[in-house]
């Protein structure tokens, strides 16, 4: 739990941070080209007539092949499910939704089903036409891969712009560790590698190197590898950890715990290294690349639960069982077998078993849409409790991307035995929609799935019959926030990169983030003409990537209140920040004393400049924000009923207990949020002190605003 250190005249602003937090957070491929030129470069095409103890694509499988369609139709049930939810444009520039599209290709190549490929190619089409997309992290280089897939089907030369802005990223604009590893998550990580990244680099690199015929991204991923490898792995665990920061040099979980999902991704990334680097770079690896290989399988399959699954940590059985882990083998080791690389076709039956226990967790909702359930959402690195916290959810798109393609795999190879039916019997849990689908109801149900589009014109259509029905108008007024904040870190990610300048900052500032505000914050203060207490399922962050959720609870009007409130400050924020009167290099106050000093500069500056109009709206507006705070802690402290599933319970401003946001923030004591000790807690009355402090801030830009 991280400890913030701050006065007690600036904890409001920790207010703002819980709804940040709610944005941040915090967290494939199938085959090669033909191989028809005279180099050394490995093909996943190449008939395999050397003397190694991989399938040998000539004599074809050492099993009988049988018939066995269900996997490939309940792949395709779950990807119509998809398109029938998702518009194209719907799906985000990054790396879960290019794992996706990926799967599409993967399952139009083996069904011959051409709205698959229409689907992906419709996607790329919106980002690509007017470069709606920027590339900016590992994770935005992932959208490549598929874009390069449909340059070699189509032809198409838009679709292999991305992959050389990616490449230009990757050689020219990216961070890297002081031994050239890749950052992966550009301003947002600072200068670290996260063992995903080896997936969302490798196929999108070793495919552009076929593609320009060049040995330089070859070369760039074997070092990625070497420096991964480097840092990351453990040799006597033959598994990688999460994350290694260059800064500070410490690599998490610092605890012996592996991440299943994340040790997936590595192990897909080095089997298409496996295959598709060329030999003479292969070999100058500074270690075993397909001896590696062989120790992580060796070591992950004694770790499987008999339901054919793995664990969030696949070293812990006391977390979770988690669908995706067993995908990502089922992909990788089908892909060795196909191509003819590290792994006998005798592992065939490994694949079926890790695909059975996928198909387990596949149910039908009440709509009648095909679900794939318990893939974990978006994992930052952390300790158990980290892990343990994030949720799982249905229909999450790269799970259901890689269920895609491990059925697609298992195809083009050959089944050996018949995948049994889904048993309808799993302990996972999904949400599902209300039937029929309507009204304030359907709309949360279109917010826990992640689809806000669909949500916002449910809660109009209510709005529109009932203008003052506070849940339509506080959910409406949540997705702006969100999407307000969202696209903050997506406009500071092109400005990183130098796709736009600070002035298409401020500008986006002024127009789009402003409207959001105002939006939001009207709808919160009609939100609160009635009392309302709506409890949401799950909040489902998608639309900008990621997938980020945040667990169950109930949002009242103390929420509406002081999102409301918040609202009014940032909007005072933005009627002052472009003023001269506005010394933008001044410090922080961090007294009352301090504000007082620098609200008198700004007025005498203002009175020189003829801003004091606009110097007072703005200061007005801050001090109507600061008071609707007030008033939404005095209600939040008020309330008696159970608290348990409130998203901000009476204890947090009480300083009692404990506090976390399921999904997203783990639960922890109050006293450590705010980065207290036990001593100043106890020296302080909790939330009297905190709205008295507020309440002087206010004051004071109320005096100073009267002067005008």
């Amino acid at each position: 739990m991280p400890r913030w250190n701050l006065p007690p005249t600036l904890l409001v602003a920790l207010l703002v941070a819980l709804f940040v937090t709610l944005s941040v957070a915090p967290l494939v491929g199938c085959g090669g080209d033909d191989d028809d030129d005279d180099d050394d470069t490995a093909s996943a095409d190449d008939d395999d007539d050397d003397d190694d103890d991989t399938a040998d694509d000539d004599d074809g499988p050492s099993y009988t092949v049988i018939e066995d369609p269900l996997p490939v139709d309940l792949a395709k049930d779950l990807a119509d499910t998809w398109i029938g939810f998702f518009e194209p444009w719907q799906n985000a520039w990054s790396w879960d939704s290019a794992v996706l599209m990926v799967g599409m290709l993967d399952l139009a190549e083996v069904t011959g089903e051409e709205k698959y490929t229409q689907y992906c190619r419709d996607w790329l089409d919106y980002w690509i036409e007017d470069h709606r997309y920027h590339i900016a992290t590992s994770d935005t280089t992932v959208p490549s891969f598929p874009a390069l897939r449909l340059y070699e089907l189509t032809g198409d030369e838009k679709y292999k712009e991305p992959a050389d802005e990616a490449w230009n990223y990757i050689r020219n604009i990216a961070v890297r560790t002081s031994d050239g590893g890749l950052n992966h998550l550009g301003w947002l990580s600072g200068v670290e590698l996260w063992v995903d990244s080896l997936f969302m680099l490798g196929p999108y690199m070793l495919t552009y190197a076929d593609t320009i015929g060049s040995g330089l991204p070859d070369a760039e991923y074997a070092h990625q590898l070497d420096v991964f490898h480097d840092h990351l792995f453990n040799t006597q665990a033959h598994l990688f950890k999460h994350k290694y920061s260059d800064t500070t040099g410490e690599v998490l979980p610092a605890q012996p715990n592996y991440w299943g999902r994340g040790n997936g991704w590595a192990f897909v990334a080095q089997v298409y290294a496996s295959a598709m680097l060329p030999e003479a770079t292969k070999a100058g690896l500074s270690y075993d690349l397909d001896g590696t290989l062989h120790d992580m399988l060796d070591t992950l399959l004694p770790m499987e639960d008999e339901s054919g699954r793995f664990h969030t940590i696949v070293n812990r059985d006391d977390t979770y069982l988690e669908t995706s882990t067993g995908l990502l083998l089922a992909y990788g080791v089908g892909l060795a077998i196909d191509w003819g690389v590290v792994f006998e076709d005798t592992h065939i039956d490994d694949i079926e078993r890790w695909l059975q226990g996928a198909t387990d967790q596949i149910v039908v909702d009440a709509a009648g849409d095909t679900l794939l359930l318990g893939t974990s959402y978006g994992t930052g690195p952390g300790d158990v409790a980290a892990y343990q916290n994030v949720l799982k959810g249905e229909n999450v798109s790269y799970g259901l991307g890689l269920y895609l393609l491990a059925a697609a795999r298992r195809e083009t190879i050959g089944p050996k035995s018949a995948i049994s039916a889904p048993s309808g019997e799993t302990d996972e849990t999904w949400v599902d929609p209300p039937v029929p689908c309507e009204g304030v109801e359907c709309g949360k149900f279109y917010v826990a799935r992640g689809n806000f589009y669909k949500a916002q014109s449910e809660f109009d259509d209510v709005l529109v019959a009932s203008p003052n029905d506070s849940e339509a108008l506080f959910f409406s007024g949540l997705i702006d926030v969100v999407r307000v904040v969202v696209n903050l870190v997506f406009e500071i990610d092109k400005l990183t990169v130098g796709d736009i300048t600070m002035d298409d900052i401020v500008a986006w500032l002024g127009d789009d983030a402003a409207g959001g505000f105002e939006k939001m914050t009207q709808k919160m203060s009609a939100a609160n003409g009635a009392e309302f207490a709506s409890y949401l399922d799950r909040l489902l962050l998608i639309e900008s990537g990621g997938h980020t959720a945040v667990g169950g609870a109930e949002f009242d009007n103390g929420e509406a209140l002081l999102l409301g409130a918040v609202g009014d400050v940032v909007l005072g924020v933005f009627d002052i920040v472009d003023l001269t009167a506005v010394d933008a290099d001044a410090p922080l106050p961090r007294s009352t004393g301090e504000l007082k000093a620098t609200l008198d500069a700004a007025l005498e500056k203002a009175e020189v400049t003829g801003e004091e109009k606009a110097l007072k709206s703005g200061l007005q507006r801050i001090a109507q924000g600061l008071d609707g705070v007030v008033a939404a802690l005095e209600y939040i402290d008020a309330e008696t009923d159970d608290q348990s599933d409130d998203f901000l319970p009476a204890n947090l401003f009480r300083l009692e207990g404990t506090f976390g946001i399921p999904g997203v923030l783990v639960e922890g004591p109050v006293i450590d949020l705010f980065g207290l000790t036990e001593e100043e807690a106890a020296a302080m009355n909790w939330p009297d002190d905190l709205i008295k402090s507020i309440k002087q801030i206010s004051t004071i830009i109320k005096v100073v605003a009267a002067i005008f």
